[in-house]
């Protein structure tokens, strides 16, 4: 018998669930403890916390020295700029943006169209990668062949696995003796009876 014993968090997942004018339910023991309370308890947990705590903040003080760097490029760039140079470099980096945003989301589009296409053709839908093209001609040729290379490849997986050895005869004199021998057992047992 397995005497191991796990520890496991209390968690008091229902007060999510509850509406927020009535009281959280309590735990087994009729106490309700905090996030902090339960850093304090275990070292363990409040190692993890740091440990998540300081890998974000590391993040977020990435993107923001990279954010930064970026416009502070941006603004020496225009400051060597005429007046009408820079509305003008302002003007196309917006024109920039919007169409990285309108390709975003024609690609999401054509995401949601692969993958209905996929579904319709009961093949996996998380083989949308590699098919997704920011063309509707080029993912619907996309999804063909890989339909096509698909239905190859199960094809030529039944045929293998249909594939099998005759069946090996145990018996030299083959199926005279055997017919032989069970025409026997039936006399035998006829004159038995």
């Amino acid at each position: 018998m397995n005497t191991k014993k796990t520890k496991l968090m209390d968690l008091n997942i229902q007060k999510f669930a509850e509406d927020p004018a009535t009281p959280p339910a309590n735990d087994g023991n009729g106490s309700k403890k905090t996030l902090i309370e339960l850093l304090k308890d275990n070292p363990d947990y409040q190692s993890e916390f740091d440990k998540l705590n300081a890998k974000s903040i590391e993040t977020a003080l990435t993107k923001a020295k990279e954010q930064a760097e970026k416009d502070k490029k941006q603004a020496e760039e225009l400051a060597k700029l005429s007046e009408a140079d820079k509305q003008k470099k302002i003007l196309e980096d917006k024109e920039k943006e919007l169409k990285e945003r309108e390709n975003d989301i024609a690609l999401g589009n054509m995401r949601l169209e692969a993958i209905k296409i996929l579904d319709e053709k009961n093949i996996d839908i998380n083989l949308v990668d590699f098919v997704i093209k920011p063309n509707a001609d080029e993912t619907k040729e996309n999804i063909d062949k890989l339909e096509k290379a698909f239905s190859t490849a199960v094809e030529k997986a039944v045929i293998e696995r249909l594939k099998g050895k005759a069946p090996k005869d145990n018996n030299k004199n083959s199926n005279s003796s055997n017919t032989a021998d069970f025409v026997s057992v039936i006399k035998e047992n006829q004159t038995r009876k």
